[in-house]
C-alpha cells in the first residue's frame, strides 16, 4: 500500500523520474545541475518523511556505518 501511494503521489508531481532513473543527474558544468539536485533532494526528503520512524532510524543508522 505504501508502495503505491507513493509512486502515484511522484507520479502526480512528476518526479517519479528521479526514482527510476530515467533522469540521470546532468554535468556539474550545465546549469541544470542546480536544478536536479534541488529536486531529487526534495523527492529524498518526501519518501525519508513517508517512513514510519522506525525505518527512519534504521535508514539513519545505516548512513552512519556506511
Amino acid at each position: 500500500m505504501w508502495h503505491w501511494a507513493m509512486k502515484n503521489s511522484l507520479y502526480a508531481q512528476n518526479k517519479f523520474v528521479f526514482v527510476d532513473g530515467s533522469l540521470s543527474k546532468p554535468p556539474e558544468s550545465v546549469p541544470e545541475e542546480s536544478a536536479w539536485i534541488k529536486c531529487n533532494s526534495m523527492v529524498v526528503a518526501w519518501i525519508f518523511n513517508a517512513l514510519s520512524m522506525s525505518c527512519q532510524r534504521n535508514y539513519t543508522t545505516m548512513l552512519v556505518f556506511m
